[in-house]
């Protein structure tokens, strides 16, 4: 009997590759210069065709598509964008300020330690015992 003939052969690559494929891909694509989201794209691909064989192509789209019928991806680009607002704009550090100054009651937060860090690079030492 050969091993072809067995029940429990299979063809193509064994399961225990197919991570290390599906991993490799990405990082050998962002390696190489091509944007992250083509990579991890083309890396879903091949892991539907690894896993599907040649119909993962035919339902791709279904798949892709899938994943944005919930509201959960909705909510993702506001917070990117207030992150890129905060960061870009002094308005993170003027709401952190106004934080420290209404919360300075509370134990653990230095309202002049962190005064002293905004205006300069030097540790603050204020009220350290």
């Amino acid at each position: 009997m050969s091993r072809d003939a067995t029940p429990s052969a299979r063809r193509g690559p064994t399961p225990m590759i197919e991570p290390v494929v599906v991993t490799a891909a990405p990082l050998g694509l962002i390696g190489a210069g091509a944007s992250i989201f083509l990579a991890l794209g083309a890396a879903g691909l091949l892991g539907l065709y690894m896993a599907r064989g040649s119909l993962a192509f035919f339902f791709a789209g279904a798949s892709f598509s899938g994943g944005l019928a919930g509201c959960e991806p909705i909510a993702l680009p506001p917070f990117i964008l207030m992150g890129n607002l905060l960061a870009a704009t002094p308005l993170g550090a003027n709401i952190f300020h106004a934080a420290a100054i209404w919360l300075r009651w509370l134990r653990g937060l230095n309202a002049q330690c962190l005064e002293q860090r905004r205006q300069s690079a030097i540790p603050c030492t204020a009220g350290s015992e």
